[in-house]
């Protein structure tokens, strides 16, 4: 697979990543949709109410201040 790899990337140089790789992960594009991500789905987790019903149903003392 290795050897595929590198076969396809001398053949081309059209890949957004540090010399054109296939066996990185470091560009711009993966960077935007790991900040992306992070900032989705922590909105995600604040903003549902099911994971809030969650914390109540397993542990209501805990969830439940006072």
């Amino acid at each position: 697979m290795y050897d595929l790899l590198v076969d396809a990337q001398s053949r081309n140089q059209d890949a957004a990543t540090h010399e054109h790789s296939y066996l990185t992960i470091r560009s711009l594009p993966a960077l935007k949709f790991a900040i992306l991500s992070v900032l989705e789905y922590t909105g995600v987790v604040f903003l549902d109410n099911s994971f809030y019903a969650k914390a109540v149903a397993a542990s209501p003392e805990d969830a439940v201040p006072g």
